[in-house]
């Protein structure tokens, strides 16, 4: 069985994991009303979880209160639906590729140079020649 979140705690998270959008954009992130998901900002903005900025671009953001909620709401939400665990679980099993993942592309980022300090890699180097 599936259970639809709140829209509140859509639209907060679309913040959340959008990083800095205008709303149009945070609304279709879920399928939102932007009309709706505008109030909604509106709401949170009072709140103080998101600010809305109109320098060269225009758009929403999360502050470290409203990075506080949206946890709690998630957190509320998984435990009512009873995934606590299963999502424990998944994240654990996660861990492990995520780390070499992260690993690789680090590798790929970075590269050694004479003084050993790590560099951003140019990728001018032929590929397959090892880092020197």
């Amino acid at each position: 069985m599936t259970r639809d979140s709140a829209h509140d705690l859509l639209v907060l998270h679309a913040v959340r994991v959008t990083g800095f959008a205008d709303t149009p954009v945070l609304a279709r992130r879920f399928g939102l009303d932007a009309t709706a998901t505008r109030e909604t900002l509106y709401d949170a903005e009072a709140r103080g979880w998101v600010p809305h900025t109109s320098a060269e671009t225009a758009g929403w953001s999360l502050t470290e209160r409203g990075k506080v909620e949206n946890e709690r709401r998630l957190a509320a939400e998984l435990t009512a639906v009873g995934g606590t665990d299963e999502a424990r679980e998944v994240h654990r099993v996660f861990l492990p590729p995520n780390a070499h993942l992260r690993l690789a592309c680090t590798h790929w980022q970075l590269h050694p140079t004479a003084t050993d300090r790590p560099a951003v890699n140019d990728h001018a180097d032929p590929p397959g020649t090892p880092p020197s």
